[in-house]
Formats: C-alpha cells, structure tokens, sequence
C-alpha cells in the first residue's frame, strides 16, 4: 500500500491556486459559484418553543452533533430555512463548524445554509470541514469571532471532476458511516451495563426470579439478605483525602492529581501539573496511593472515580477521596461500580456541601454506606461489568482508530496527493 501511494504521488502533477496545490487537472471555484447560501436570521424570541410547535429550531454551533444537530428548540414563526440534505455552517464562534439538515428547519443568525449547484453534496460537505480551519482564521479579525456572507462567499475551494467528487464523497461516507454504526454499538452496550449494573448491585448473581422473602429492608431499599451495609471506613482499610497544602508546580518531579484530572473511570494528566519531591513525600505522608486504591473526586464535579493501576504510577493527589483496599482488585471494581449507582448518587446528593464550590466533606466519604456481598460474589459481579467495561474499551478504540483513518484520508483524498 505505501509502495503505491508513492508511486501514484510520483505520478501526480500539480499546480499552485489560491487554494493550495492540487492537481493539474482540478479546478478552484468560490463557494458562492457551486452553492446557494443563506444567512441565518434570529426568530422573534417569542416564537421559540419546546412544544413541537412550528419548523426544528437551530441557533447556531452549540446544537451541533458529529454530522446532524440536536433538536431542542422548535420556532412558529422561522426566518431563514434550510430544507433536507442542506449543509449547516457556523459563522459565529466557533466558525467553521458544519453539519447536515435533517429536516427542514429554521436556522438562527449564527448559522448559514449553504445549497449545492452542480457540486457534489459529499464532497462539499468534507471539503468544507478540510476548510474549517481557514475559515476560522478568517473570523480571528471580527470582535465576535464570526464572517460574514462575502467572507463565506469568496472562500476558495477546489473542484475535482464530477466523477472523483462523487467517489470522494462515497468513500469518506462510508467511514462516516462505519463510525456511526460503532457509535451504536457502544451506546447499546452502555445501555446493557446499566441495566446490568440495577440488576447485579442490588439483586446479584441469578436472583432475578428470588422470591421476596430472599430480601431484606435497608434504608437504601431491598438488598438480598445475606448482604450487609458498612460504613466505607469499615470495609476498606482507610478512607482519607488528599494533600491539604498547596505544592507549587515544579519543572521535575511527580504529578499533582486533583478531582478534574478523573475524568470517564481514568487519570487525565494531561492537565495535571509536576511538584517536587520534597511536596510529594510530604503528600505521601498523609495519603500514599498504593494499586487498586479508589480515588473519588470530591470537590467541584463529585463522585468520578477511578481505579489506581496495578502498575502504580507514582503520583500524589488534592481533593480527591482516597479508598484503600488494601490492593483487593475485586474490592476496588466492586467500589467503582457501587459509586456509580443509584444509591450511591442519593447519598452523594444529600450530603454535597458549599454553593460556589460544591464538596463532599471526608466524614461523609467514610461514612459512605456501602452494599457488602460475600468476596465471591463481590467478584463475580466485578468480572460480568468489567467485561462490559472491556467491550466499551474495545469499541471506543475502533472508533478511534476509525477517526484517525478518516483524517488521514481527508488529508490525501481532498488534496488530490491520492487519487479515487
């Protein structure tokens, strides 16, 4: 494959235009010369309903999706309309931005509807998203951030012929596509973990068909009665929090794990900062983090957690709830999960403190009621959700992967660099 991508470059001549280099036998066209466009235009305030009443409602890049926009407002009497099939694109921050019409709808002034004339429907649409990045360096001069219709009008972009549009199209549809279907798969298998998780959490394994009096009355609803609730501080080995000091950033050293850096069940360090060694053993000292800890996010957005590795990278942490499970593996998936449910956001919901800056304090984290199965159990559940889990990872990798090829190809396929 690599041999003949080089050879079909090799082969390639190409031209410098306006807009960039193509091939010698490719066009440059304004956009205006192969699309009708309409400026959005804002509704009266009082036509905006969320009662279905009148044409799908579209203000501007916030109601955007991956390839059609969410419906949450509805407008009675519309300005600007966009039929079926039209390309939506944002011309107010951030610019560029576009999407595909699922309907006839009204767009708001942050939007343009751009109608292709005897131009590929795909391919304009992909080689408006190649483009977003220009046309958002061109709104970097507005005090808003956004274009205007000469702006959008004058854009330059480059035509292949009719064929290679349509071939173009199809192709990077199908990624699309492809990317789609995986999208399903994964919503699918979140919607099963839930259901499992309701099922395992509160009536475990095989007890689907118990009859009543298998069960026990808690104070946080029906549990088989060979569980037990325990405060946290009970069932793990220590429950603490974080570094109650303010290490500055250093240029070398450990990272600084704080509740935003938990995001969806992983350690972000991305936007994590160093401090040295001496902050980090001084840190330790009150909350060393040790695998198959729980960290559970405490202050601002509460109740992420996620698990320490058995590969323990070392770091310290701030604001962030410390379960120690003594590096029982199934003791801390059976924790992560429990955060998650129902009755683990009640108490969560009850006991969060502060109003600027929500929090949950430490008392409550140790008094946290906990659900106890026997250790079998507790592991039998663990493994059924973290295979779940693992088809989770899986797909969202292949989505990933799917994303990746798709860039690349837009890189190649809309410079004409590899012909369709």
């Amino acid at each position: 494959m690599g041999n003949q991508i080089t050879t079909l470059r090799m082969e390639q001549r190409f031209k410098k235009t306006p807009a960039g280099e193509i091939p010698v036998d490719w066009e440059v066209s304004r956009l205006l010369d192969v699309a009708t466009i309409i400026m959005g235009q804002s509704p009266p305030s009082s036509s905006y309903n969320k009662n279905g009443i009148g044409l799908p409602f579209y203000q501007g890049n916030a109601d955007f999706g991956r390839i059609f926009p969410t419906l949450n407002n509805w407008c009675a009497a519309p300005k600007k309309q966009a039929e079926k099939g039209d390309i939506l694109i944002s011309v107010r921050a951030p610019v560029g931005e576009v999407n595909i019409a699922p309907q006839k709808c009204c767009i708001g002034r942050g939007l343009a509807v751009l109608r292709p004339q005897g131009i590929d429907s795909n391919y304009l649409y992909y080689i408006l998203i190649y483009s977003s990045t220009l046309l958002n360096n061109l709104s970097q001069g507005s005090t808003f951030g956004a274009i205007n219709s000469k702006e959008l009008s004058d854009l330059q972009i480059p035509i292949p012929p009719k064929r290679e549009q349509k071939e173009i199209g199809l192709f990077l549809s199908n990624v699309d596509e492809a990317i789609d279907k995986t999208d399903a798969v994964i919503e699918k298998t979140r919607e099963l973990k839930k259901g499992l998780m309701q099922q395992l959490l509160t009536k475990g394994i095989q007890r689907g068909r118990s009859k009543s009096q298998d069960f026990k009355d808690t104070e946080i609803g029906k549990i088989p009665k060979h569980w037990d609730i325990l405060p946290a501080e009970q069932v793990c080995k220590r429950v603490t929090d974080g570094t109650h000091d303010t290490p500055k950033p250093a240029n070398t050293g450990y990272f600084l794990v704080t509740s935003k850096n938990i995001k969806n069940g992983n350690i972000d360090f991305s936007d994590a900062y160093l401090i040295n060694n001496s902050d980090f053993n001084e840190a330790n000292k009150r909350s060393k983090v040790d695998s198959y800890d729980v960290l559970f996010s405490m202050i601002g957005t509460i109740g992420e957690t996620t698990i320490v590795p058995d590969d323990n990278p070392h770091f310290a942490i701030k604001n962030i709830g410390l379960f120690k499970t003594n590096e029982n593996k199934w003791l801390a998936l059976w924790l992560h999960y429990y955060f998650c449910s129902k009755f683990a956001q009640s108490y969560i919901n009850s006991n969060v403190k502060g109003s600027s800056q929500k929090y949950l304090p430490l008392y409550s984290l140790r008094n946290f009621p906990i659900i106890v199965p026997p250790p079998l159990e507790q592991k039998k559940i663990a493994e059924v959700l973290s295979t779940v889990d693992n088809e989770i990872t899986h797909e969202e990798e292949h989505k990933s992967q799917l994303d990746r090829i798709k860039k690349a190809l837009m890189g190649v396929l809309l410079t004409g660099k590899v012909r369709v």
